[in-house]
């Protein structure tokens, strides 16, 4: 028999962070400031060419209501969600550039700089420690752990997240 919703909910607990800051989109829509303001929030990342994958706050939240609706779901699974593209910080800031029509670059910053930035937007020290650490795994090559045969490719790419969420967020 399946489990309600709201017991499955209780059972994996409230959420660690505020959804509203999960995930690189949704960084950038606060840090991407008018020019020689504003930084990437990316922290020690190989360099400008090393693409990365990237996934919209949009496809986490349909990946989390599909598992919580799904009544043969145990509360417990590993989605590797990757995006449909990898791109390299320097390609995340010509996209931008030319949706924004303002020069936007990316700036390499060592993991304390990148934590104060994080305190400087307001997140908790709960969520700067774990964004550190993921960015520092990601730096260590934490995506291309998943083969790519697995890879969950959810739908929303850059350029879409950026033309519906940043540019009208800009102005």
């Amino acid at each position: 028999m399946a489990r309600p919703i709201s017991t499955r909910i209780r059972r994996i607990g409230p959420p660690r962070q505020s959804p509203g800051r999960i995930g690189p989109h949704n960084s950038l829509s606060s840090s991407v400031k008018p020019p020689g303001q504003g930084q990437f929030p990316a922290a020690d990342l190989p360099p400008l060419i090393r693409a990365i994958p990237l996934v919209a706050k949009a496809d986490v939240a349909a990946e989390a209501a599909r598992l919580l609706a799904d009544p043969t779901w145990d509360g417990v699974a590993e989605v590797p969600m990757l995006g449909p593209e990898d791109l390299s910080h320097a390609h995340m800031a010509e996209i931008l550039s030319e949706l924004l029509g303002r020069p936007v670059a990316f700036h390499e910053m060592p993991i304390p700089a990148f934590a104060a930035a994080l305190r400087g937007m307001g997140a908790s020290e709960g969520m700067v420690r774990d964004y550190a650490a993921m960015m520092t795994a990601k730096a260590a090559g934490l995506d291309e752990m998943v083969p790519d045969a697995s890879r969950y490719a959810t739908p929303t790419n850059f350029r879409t997240w950026a033309e519906a969420e940043l540019r009208p967020a800009m102005g």
